[in-house]
């Protein structure tokens, strides 16, 4: 016995606007083929992006640093400086997860779009908190909206306990 069965094809509907924010770990530990990785993911999540949607990168090794003041829209034009601004990140020194983790929070305050976070990294802190249970409690005091937070693990030697806990 055999069946069959294939979904109608409707018109393309557009998908809901969304506001991301990209967090992508720059540290030492990132260095190699854990940078290209984690650089590559970040591409080509920005080139999936819609026109309605808003985005921003937060990129941290010692301090956390933004590519933008706050959340652009995904134009032409943004997207282009998005792109750049992502291809030429390189691997620096320590790892202060919790700092970008916080600035990423405070970048998302319209609660009428779907909004997340996207963390790409090996989860290592070295700089500012690096307590475990500090981090998640600093976390959880600013993401008091409940904004959803998406973690991707970078590499084989990574903190998947940590990166599961934030998760």
């Amino acid at each position: 016995f055999n069946i069959t069965l294939s979904p109608r094809v409707d018109a393309k509907k557009e998908a809901a606007p969304k506001d991301v924010v990209f967090v992508i770990d720059t540290s030492g530990s990132m260095r190699g083929h854990k940078m290209e990785q984690a650089k590559k993911a970040l591409v080509y999540c920005i080139e999936g992006l819609n026109h309605a949607d808003r985005f921003n990168i937060v990129d941290f090794s010692i301090e956390a640093r933004r590519f933008a003041p706050g959340l652009v829209f995904t134009d032409k034009d943004a997207r282009g400086r998005g792109l750049t601004y992502a291809r030429a990140l390189d691997a620096g020194s320590g790892t202060n997860l919790e700092e970008a983790l916080r600035f990423a929070l405070a970048d998302l305050k319209a609660s009428e779009r779907l909004q997340m976070v996207v963390v790409l990294t090996d989860g290592m802190p070295t700089i500012g908190v690096t307590n475990p249970e500090e981090i998640l409690r600093s976390l959880k005091k600013a993401n008091v909206n409940k904004r959803r937070l998406f973690v991707f693990g970078v590499g084989q030697d990574l903190n998947a306990k940590l990166l599961d806990r934030i998760a």
